[in-house]
């Protein structure tokens, strides 16, 4: 999945990556506009969008500082297909994962960033 930022989110997102110490593990977008563009799907921002990485809101917080001090959770991952399709906030997904007794589910949040543009380059 594509996220688009222009303008000021843009530059608000370079300063906030730029800045961070690691390459953040959780990118979190609210308020996109979801489109299709060459048949993929895309996520572009509004004027209200906001980015917030890793530690940015408690939430993501809680979740990092919860598998940080229970890395085995990690290695009992063992997706085999995706059979049910929702959205869940990272609070919804932290608390799920934290749920016993353990559940086997397979979260697909993942991102690329492919490139970081300032201005008119």
């Amino acid at each position: 999945m594509n996220v688009y930022l222009w303008d000021q989110a843009a530059e608000n997102f370079r300063i906030k990556f730029d800045a961070s110490a690691t390459t953040p593990s959780i990118l979190l977008v609210t308020t996109v506009n979801p489109k299709r563009l060459g048949g993929k799907l895309c996520l572009s921002p509004m004027s209200s969008s906001r980015v917030f990485l890793g530690h940015d809101v408690d939430p993501t917080k809680d979740f990092l500082n919860w598998l940080t001090a229970n890395p085995a959770a990690v290695s009992l991952v063992n997706p085999v297909e995706v059979v049910n399709v929702e959205t869940l906030t990272i609070r919804e997904i932290a608390a799920f994962i934290k749920r016993q007794p353990a559940k086997i589910a397979y979260f697909d949040c993942i991102t690329t960033i492919d490139d970081v543009k300032l201005g008119s380059e």
